[in-house]
């Protein structure tokens, strides 16, 4: 059914990987409403993330990150090129 506006940030554990802060980052394309993530855990994937932030950004996409997470403003929409 797709999206629907969180109460609050999404807790998001990166021990394991960044493969799901990952697929939400890349799903917030569009979205109505900001999206915040909360960072949990320790980063076993560093170098995973960075590639997701500079795709996104290449893509015309605003991140907003700082040590406790990541905002992601609302109606974006990515560019070609």
């Amino acid at each position: 059914q797709g999206w629907r506006r969180p109460s609050g940030p999404i807790g998001v554990d990166r021990a394991t990987s960044s493969q799901f802060a990952s697929g939400l980052a890349l799903s917030a394309c569009g979205l109505d409403f900001p999206l915040e993530l909360e960072w949990r855990g320790e980063s076993v994937s560093d170098g995973y993330w960075a590639m997701t932030v500079e795709l996104c950004r290449k893509a015309g996409l605003e991140l907003r990150a700082s040590s406790f997470g990541i905002s992601i403003p609302a109606h974006q929409h990515p560019r070609a090129g």
